[in-house]
């Protein structure tokens, strides 16, 4: 029969002095291996060219240390508060050129957009197929594809249904070994490892990555990512920091930051403000 064991370990004791990382990306489609399009006749279709595929993110990271049994970040004497860094990732066709059309739809009149919702919404069913498979297999690319909050109030109900799920909260976040194997055999060659997450009533199988791996079972663990179909793609941080136009379409907010904790939301119009908040914030 196989052994289905849960491992529990104490977060506080997991942090002895190793880094928390916060970050925020703005997503650009600017590429320099875009490739400018020969001339042609205007198509017939009315969908607009796709996106380019590989997309630079600028990373905003600030690294702590937390101190043994110690419940908040503090800075290390020297060390750099905060870092930034430069990522590509690349997105397949389905989801390019749904963005290419939310683009088109955000920049129409009124007037205009009713007669682009019957092509989103065919758009949108593509894109659900590819990120489902987006948030099995890199989950990371998934939670940076996905329509940002803001921006997914604006759609037409018919396209908003064809999206991903949104997931933040303070909730049970499972690592589960599973192994069928003759005595005789490894665990590391016949066990599998299994996710979970659960967040009130939702259980989701959650697909990590980074930081995450190094993480053990939480009753108790602070998630955020995106979900869909039960699948989540989960973000390997306990503190998230975005763009604060992705959460809120508040102009009072605009250009500032949004920093994401156990489901709690927290805006700061700046880096200076984050830095100034870190000391406030408690770890679990």
């Amino acid at each position: 029969m196989p052994s289905r064991t849960h491992i529990l370990v104490g977060l506080a004791s997991a942090l002895v002095g190793a880094g928390v990382v916060w970050f925020f990306a703005t997503r650009s489609h600017q590429s320099e291996n875009a490739v400018a399009p020969a001339a042609s006749p205007a198509p017939t279709t009315t969908a607009g060219p796709e996106l380019p595929a590989r997309r630079e993110l600028g990373v905003r990271r600030v690294m702590l240390a937390v101190p043994p049994g110690g419940r908040r970040p503090e800075p290390v004497p020297g060390q750099e508060l905060v870092g930034h860094e430069t990522i590509a990732l690349e997105f397949p066709p389905a989801i390019r050129a749904f963005e290419a059309w939310l683009e088109r739809y955000r920049a129409a009149s009124a007037a205009g957009r009713p007669g682009l919702e019957s092509e989103g919404i065919g758009l949108a069913k593509a894109r659900r197929e590819a990120m489902r498979e987006l948030i099995r297999a890199n989950p990371q690319e998934a939670i940076f594809a996905a329509v940002p909050p803001a921006v997914r109030e604006g759609l037409p109900e018919g396209v908003r249904a064809q999206l991903e799920e949104w997931v933040s909260g303070e909730g049970f976040y499972g690592v589960l070994s599973i192994c069928d194997h003759d005595p005789g055999t490894g665990h590391a060659a016949a066990c599998r490892i299994e996710y979970d997450a659960i967040l009130g009533d939702r259980v989701y199988k959650a697909s990590i990555y980074g930081a995450r791996r190094e993480r053990l079972t939480e009753e108790s663990a602070s998630l955020f990512g995106v979900a869909l179909e039960g699948q989540l793609a989960l973000h390997q941080d306990d503190f998230v920091i975005f763009d604060a136009a992705a959460f809120t379409s508040d102009p009072a907010r605009a250009g500032g930051l949004a920093v994401l904790h156990r489901g709690k939301v927290t805006y700061v119009p700046d880096e200076a403000a984050l830095v100034s908040l870190i000391p406030s914030l408690s770890l679990p």
